[in-house]
């Protein structure tokens, strides 16, 4: 199950769910969340915070904002990832950049 809260002044109609009431929170099972959670108005909901979201299949959405952080990072290392890679992945890749650069930059002070 996940909980959705809203944080509107207003009624909201979720798309393949119920209205939600101002303020209040809501439980929908997993398939329906699955068919709501792609939805882009939902999604631009989320990210404004007019509503919010709890549960297990809830997570896997907020990755987006930490893969993004991610690979911003790794951009600067000149590595390119995607969001098809998993947060783990992402974080991995990163610590091997960063060690990749500090050997490189104790390398070239080794020369001077």
């Amino acid at each position: 199950m996940v909980s959705i809260k809203s944080n509107h002044t207003g009624p909201l109609a979720l798309m393949g769910g119920p209205e939600m009431a101002p303020g209040k929170s809501i439980e929908v099972d997993d398939a329906v969340w699955a068919k709501m959670k792609s939805h882009d108005i939902l999604k631009a909901w989320l990210k404004a915070g007019v509503i919010e979201v709890e549960g297990a299949e809830a997570s896997d959405d907020n990755d987006d904002a930490e893969k993004d952080a991610l690979i911003a990072e790794l951009a600067k290392y000149g590595v390119e990832k995607n969001r098809r890679s998993s947060v783990e992945t992402l974080k991995k890749a990163l610590e091997e950049a960063i060690a990749a650069k500090e050997a490189e930059d104790s390398f070239d002070s080794e020369d001077e």
